[in-house]
C-alpha cells in the first residue's frame, strides 16, 4: 500500500490559501467596504476549510483501505470499470467486486452449457488469477479477421508480436452479467471463494494435467499446466487454500495461426473426468469405467445400475451434481491366482498403479458390446480431455487393434482433405500459409503417432475431420456407429468415429481424486 505524505499536499493547499486571500485583498481593495471584506474572507475560509477537509479524508480513506492497490486496471482488468461508485463522505472503502463462479453437471459453467476457449488472453485482462481465467474462457467466440494470403506474416518471414491478426468484439461476452460478491483480501490479492466442484470443472475445461506435487508438514502444493495456462494450488499449513491461474508467456495473438476460439462443451468435460460415457440420443445409455488397479488379472463386468457402490469417480459425478443412480457401471473383479482364464473373453493389456508392471484385463462378449458401444458414444470435442484414466485405459486398448488398421489410411485421409477444405479452414480463423504448407503434415503426423499430449495437434485434426463431415455442430459427431459394425470401408462418419479415438488416444490422464486433497472451498487469486 502506498504512504501518504501530507508535505506536498499541504504545500499545495498553502499555495491555494494564498491565491484566495489574495484575491479576497483585491477585492476588499476595489470595494474598500468592511463588510464586504468580513464576507468574502468568511467565504474563503470555509472554502479552504472545506477543501482541506474532504482531501484529509480522501487520503485517510486510502491509507484505510486495504484493497488500495487491486482497484486498478492494471490488477482488475474491465472488471475495475464494473466496481460501484464510491461516496466521497464515506471514510471506509467497500471491498471491491468479483464474479461468483459456479459449475454444475445440469447447468453447466455460469449457466452456460457451452463455453468458448481461448489460448491466449483476449481483452482486458488483467493481474488477478480469475480475471485472466475468464478472458481465455468466453461466453461467445471471438470473431477475428486475418490479413489475406499474400500480406500472411508467415509468408514475411517475421512475425510481430501483435500483428497478422485483427481481433473484433473482444468485449462480447465477457461476463459482465454474472452475479458478483465483495473480494477477499489474502496477501497482495484479492480474492473469490470457488469450491471443489468449479474448480475441478474448470481444470477438465482448460484441459489440465498434473506437472507437479508436493505434500509435507508445511502444507501442500500443486501445479497443472494446461491448453490456456497455468495452474498452482498452494495450501499451507494453518491457511487457506489459495488458487492461482496464469497465462502462457510463450504465445500471443499475434503469432497464433490458429482460430481464436473454439468451442467446449462443460457436462462432456465433467464426465470424462469422472470416468462416464453418455448419450443424448440414447438417455439410456450411461456407462461409468472402473479405474486404474493394482497388478494382476480382472474380468471386466457390466454392473446395471452398479455406479452408486463405485470407488472410482462417483464422488466427484455427485460432487459435479451427477446423479449416480442412473449410472451403469464396468467393474474390474480380480481373479486369484488358482482361477483360470476366462473362456471366449478379450485379454487386454493395461498399466497399472505400479510403474513397469501390467494389468490383464478379460472382457466378455456382453462387456465387448458395451465397450463399442461407449466407443461410438464418446463425445465429441475439438481439444483432448483431462480424463478418468481407467477409461482411457480400457477403451485405448480395446479400439487399439482395428485403429492401427486404419491409422496410415486414417492419416491420409486428413492429409489430403486439407487442401480440399483449404478455403473452409481460413473462412474459420486459420492462417493461410499454415493451411496450405504446414497443416496437413502436421495433421498426419499426429494421428500417425498414436498417442501424444499436445492441444494444438487434436485441434488440427479435429477441425480437418469436421470440414470432412461439413458440420460445426459437435453433437453431430457424437453419435457413430462404426465400432459396433465390423465393416472396413471408411464413410465419413467412420472417420469421424477414428478421428473421436485419436481424441481419446490424446487426453491426457488425470487423477479424479485430488479433491481429497483440498478443503472444501478455496481462494481464488
Amino acid at each position: 500500500m502506498a504512504s501518504w505524505n501530507p508535505l506536498p499536499n499541504s504545500a499545495h493547499d498553502l499555495r491555494s490559501h494564498l491565491a484566495t486571500f489574495a484575491v479576497v485583498v483585491g477585492i476588499s481593495h476595489m470595494t474598500n467596504t468592511p463588510d464586504t471584506v468580513v464576507g468574502w474572507l468568511s467565504i474563503a475560509v470555509t472554502t479552504v476549510g472545506l477543501t482541506t477537509l474532504i482531501s484529509g479524508f480522501s487520503a485517510v480513506t486510502d491509507m484505510l483501505d486495504p484493497f488500495h492497490d487491486t482497484r486498478s486496471m492494471l490488477y482488475l482488468g474491465v472488471w475495475s470499470q464494473r466496481q460501484p461508485q464510491f461516496p466521497f463522505y464515506k471514510i471506509v472503502k467497500p471491498p471491491p467486486l468479483g464474479p461468483v463462479l459456479a459449475a454444475h453437471r445440469e447447468g453447466g459453467f455460469c449457466g452456460l452449457k457451452t463455453v468458448h476457449l481461448s489460448r491466449v488472453p483476449q481483452g482486458q485482462a488483467g493481474l488477478a488469477g480469475w480475471v485472466v481465467l475468464l478472458s481465455v474462457v468466453h461466453q461467445e467466440a471471438i470473431k477475428t479477421s486475418r490479413t489475406s494470403s499474400a500480406d500472411s506474416e508467415l509468408e514475411k518471414g517475421v512475425v510481430e508480436p501483435e500483428e497478422g491478426i485483427e481481433l473484433k468484439d473482444l468485449d462480447s461476452g465477457d461476463w459482465g452479467d454474472l452475479k458478483t460478491t465483495p473480494l477477499t483480501r489474502r496477501g497482495a490479492s484479492a480474492c473469490i471463494t470457488l469450491n471443489r466442484a468449479t474448480l475441478m470443472t474448470m481444470l477438465a475445461l482448460t484441459n489440465a494435467r498434473p506437472v507437479y506435487h508436493h505434500s509435507d508438514a508445511a502444507g501442500h502444493r500443486v501445479a497443472y499446466g494446461c491448453y490456456s495456462g497455468q495452474w498452482r494450488i498452494d495450501w499451507p499449513l494453518g491457511g487457506p487454500a489459495i488458487i492461482h491461474f496464469e497465462a502462457h508467456d510463450s504465445h500471443s495473438a499475434g503469432t497464433d495461426v490458429y482460430p481464436s476460439s473454439f468451442e467446449r462443451r462443460v457436462a462432456p468435460c465433467m464426465e470424462s473426468m469422472a470416468g462416464i460415457v453418455s448419450s443424448e440420443s440414447n438417455p439410456t445409455f450411461k456407462v461409468a469405467f472402473s479405474g486404474r488397479k493394482r497388478p494382476g488379472r480382472y474380468i471386466l463386468k457390466f454392473v446395471p445400475k452398479g455406479f452408486p457402490g463405485a470407488h472410482s469417480g462417483r464422488h466427484l459425478y455427485n460432487m459435479l451434481g451427477g446423479r449416480v443412480y442412473e449410472v451403469d457401471w464396468l467393474r474390474a473383479d480380480l481373479l486369484q491366482p488358482h482361477d483360470p482364464d476366462p473362456e471366449d473373453a478379450l485379454k487386454l493389456i493395461l498399466d497399472s498403479t505400479e510403474t513397469d508392471k501390467k494389468v490383464e484385463m478379460f472382457v466378455g462378449k456382453e462387456e465387448q458390446k458395451v465397450l463399442a458401444q461407449a466407443l461410438d458414444f464418446f463425445p465429441w470435442s475439438s481439444l483432448s480431455y483431462s480424463i478418468h484414466r481407467g477409461l482411457r485405459d480400457i477403451l485405448v486398448a480395446f479400439s487399439k487393434s482395428r485403429m492401427n488398421r486404419h491409422r496410415a489410411e486414417l492419416a491420409n485421409i486428413l492429409h489430403n482433405a486439407v487442401k480440399q477444405h483449404a478455403t473452409e479452414l481460413e473462412t474459420k480463423g486459420w492462417e493461410s500459409k499454415f493451411v496450405s504448407d504446414y497443416m496437413a503434415d502436421m495433421a498426419a503426423a499426429a494421428v500417425s503417432a498414436g498417442k501424444g499430449d499436445s492441444g494444438d495437434s487434436v485441434r488440427v485434426v479435429t477441425d480437418i475431420a469436421m470440414c470432412i463431415a461439413q458440420t460445426s455442430d459437435a453433437k453431430k459427431l457424437d453419435v457413430t456407429e462404426y465400432w459396433t459394425s465390423e465393416r472396413e470401408i471408411l464413410g465419413t462418419m467412420d472417420v469421424v468415429a477414428l478421428v473421436k479415438c485419436f481424441i481419446l488416444e490424446w487426453s491426457t490422464d488425470f487423477d479424479y481424486q485430488m479433491y481429497h486433497d483440498l478443503p472444501l472451498t478455496m481462494e481464488f487469486a
